[in-house]
């Protein structure tokens, strides 16, 4: 056991360094500071780990008295420095971790966990059923997600809310409803603000509605600064920016919902569309569950094969999924145990219809498969990891979702991406090394 004195002299070595620090950063390489920066995060989270067990501490023994202090958060305001709701949050963090979940102080420890998954857990324990419900699954369901990403771990959490506690996930949807609201006021220059708050399935049926006005306007402005500077030069001459097409969008939608003019001589009127990721076992629970069939209980093992989510990512609950798929299309789409794709289309150039929706839908969790890159999956195209031109087919196995960005510097030979015996792409320098 580590005595006072062996932790104050272990954390002061750490930090007397950080003053030659720029002389040891000029002698690194580029591997050695990638690396650097990784252990840096992860070092970083165990430290807020042992900040969370320190304070754990601190507020069980009720050491905030000796100051005379109110409460444990206004001691360490006023020790530390730090603004009070901060310091609220981190007690608060600290009596979950040590109080409610052991194996998840454990995880992170190890550094098997970061600290902002572990967040996830805390936000989701703030509801006092639920908060049980962690306690009595950690331990598998830590098994299930330790290995997942942020994105893809919030995702996780929300199947396993629909899963084992489905009325109050839609009590959750009822007050996602009920934060629903606009308002409007004027600025001093006269100019008309509108603000509005949404649920995720209004907004992506009002977003897919915008964006395709927008998309509109774009090919208007292009094509305007097209014919007069040329095809070249016309992404820098554009007449409007993206904030303006929003708002000229919205105007345009607006009086068409008014019957005023001719909002949409420019194009047809437009349909609103979203899409609904889900996988087949849900929708036959949510079914089961709507219609008052009793269905034997699911194992949480499985979250991983389990999606209710919109295109852009947001997770919704069983019972939107349902109703929307009682209200649209339907399309099944069949993945084999390593979440690879059957055939789904005729060799072509491009990724267009089935096959396309099939590949967003495998790499929902994904977006560009690029790993440093944070583009959602609702701005990806669908790239050949095998270049077309060198012969790669327009098949699903070949198929993955990049940004426009990274979809252009790998066609002007950047890098190069490559698909694994797993099924997983790889990205790889020109050197040889690979983007992790």
């Amino acid at each position: 056991m580590m005595t006072a004195e062996a932790v104050h002299q272990a954390i002061d070595e750490v930090f007397s360094d950080l003053e030659g620090l720029d002389v040891l950063l000029s002698g690194l390489s580029d591997a050695e500071i990638l690396d650097g920066v990784e252990k840096l995060a992860l070092a970083q989270s165990r430290l807020t780990t042992a900040q969370a067990k320190l304070l754990g501490a601190y507020d069980g023994r009720d050491l905030h008295e000796l100051d005379q202090a109110k409460s444990p958060s206004v001691a360490i305001a006023h020790r530390t420095g730090q603004p009070l709701t901060r310091c609220r949050k981190r007690i608060k963090q600290a009596r979950k971790l040590t109080r409610c979940f052991p194996r998840l102080a454990v995880a992170l420890a190890k550094g098997e966990m970061n600290w902002d998954q572990a967040e996830l857990w805390f936000d989701m324990a703030d509801d006092v059923f639920l908060c049980d419900l962690l306690q009595e699954h950690e331990e598998a369901l830590l098994a299930c997600v330790w290995d997942s990403t942020l994105r893809l771990m919030k995702e996780q959490l929300a199947q396993w809310r629909g899963l084992v506690a489905p009325e109050q996930e839609d009590e959750l949807v009822d007050r996602r409803l009920n934060k629903v609201g606009a308002r409007r006021y004027q600025d001093y220059e006269g100019n008309a603000h509108l603000e509005q708050v949404l649920d995720p399935v209004r907004a992506a049926l009002q977003n897919s509605v915008i964006d395709v006005v927008r998309e509109r306007l774009f090919a208007q402005d292009w094509a305007e600064a097209a014919e007069k500077y040329g095809e070249a030069h016309a992404g820098s001459n554009l007449r409007r920016t993206n904030e303006e097409r929003l708002a000229e969008a919205v105007h345009l939608l607006i009086m068409a919902g008014a019957g005023s003019g001719d909002a949409f001589t420019f194009g047809p009127p437009v349909r609103a569309l979203v899409k609904v990721l889900v996988d087949d076992q849900t929708l036959v629970d949510e079914t089961a569950r709507q219609l008052g069939i009793s269905r034997p209980d699911r194992s949480i093992t499985d979250l991983k094969k389990r999606v209710c989510s919109l295109e852009n990512g947001t997770s919704i609950a069983p019972s939107e999924a349902y109703q929307l798929a009682v209200l649209g299309q339907v399309m099944r789409i069949v993945l084999d145990g390593k979440n690879i794709l059957t055939n789904v289309g005729k060799p072509k150039r491009f990724f267009k219809g089935a096959l396309r929706e099939a590949i967003l839908a495998r790499d929902r969790n994904i977006g560009c498969d690029v790993p440093s890159c944070i583009e959602p999956l609702s701005r990806c195209e669908i790239d050949h990891v095998e270049e077309f031109s060198r012969g790669g087919p327009t098949e699903h196995w070949n198929g993955s979702p990049k940004c426009k960005r990274h979809n252009l510097a790998k066609q002007n030979g950047r890098f190069r991406s490559i698909r694994d015996a797993g099924g997983r792409v790889r990205t790889y320098r020109l050197d040889g090394s690979e983007i992790t």
